[in-house]
């Protein structure tokens, strides 16, 4: 006769610990910086309601600058130009983004260069809903780059070309850091290239006027010095850091 089978023991479950996200690759863990608030009992007037109003925004805007950094940028504009920093009790603007946003001078001198640049350039960018993806300063810094490059006169049509390449790319917010190393790069290669084909030349000359007479004096120890001219501008771009 089969006996009957032994109750089966309940399974304990021990409840897991909870699970600290894991942040975005691209953002490393920091912990929060924690930026005193002006208090709202000093708040009365229209105009420190609107300063209380605009700094509450930057610094949301400045948790999430990946998406809204023209925001973080047009809102510093408008500290600056209206002074609403003072309406907080702050003598500079550079006082008031150290104090309240957590800004270093640096810092804020590139976002207010960048509200500068827009404001000249590209008013339209500046107006919410704007079609470009700026993420961050080095974005606008290399926007920057290529479009006082493509200012210059003398640009070579080739060049023209790629670098109107990089800026379509920079306003769809698709360009990458490495093919703006790789284009100053390339320039200065050939910078290096003409450089080393002027001095073989400057070599020639020096030795044909070190072999000719009644040449005014001075003029192979000119040579000379910009032969060594030449050779430690070599010496300083081939150095390896």
């Amino acid at each position: 006769m089969l006996k009957p089978l032994a109750a089966t023991p309940k399974l304990q479950h021990h409840a897991l610990p909870p699970v600290t996200p894991v942040p975005d690759g691209t953002v490393p863990a920091t912990t929060p910086v924690k930026h005193p608030a002006p208090s709202p009992a000093a708040v009365a007037t229209p105009k420190q309601q609107t300063a209380m109003s605009v700094t509450k925004e930057i610094l949301k805007n400045l948790a999430i600058l990946k998406n809204a950094f023209l925001r973080v940028v047009v809102l510093l504009g408008q500290v600056r130009d209206e002074k609403l920093y003072a309406e907080l009790g702050y003598a500079t603007i550079e006082e008031y983004a150290g104090a309240l946003l957590g800004l270093k001078r640096s810092s804020l001198s590139m976002y207010l260069r960048v509200y500068d640049w827009l404001r000249q350039t590209h008013p339209a960018w500046l107006k919410p809903g704007a079609k470009v993806k700026l993420a961050d300063l080095q974005d606008a810094d290399d926007l920057i780059w290529i479009e006082k490059e493509l200012e210059r006169e003398s640009l070579p049509a080739d060049k023209k070309a790629a670098l109107q390449d990089l800026q379509k790319k920079a306003v769809k917010g698709t360009l990458r850091r490495s093919e703006v190393r790789a284009y100053k790069a390339s320039g200065n290669n050939q910078i290096a290239e003409g450089n080393r084909a002027f001095l073989a030349k400057l070599r020639q000359l020096r030795k044909r006027g070190a072999e000719l007479d009644g040449l005014p004096d001075g003029v192979v120890a000119h040579l000379d010095a910009a032969i060594d001219l030449l050779q430690a501008s070599k010496r300083a771009t081939t150095t390896p850091n």
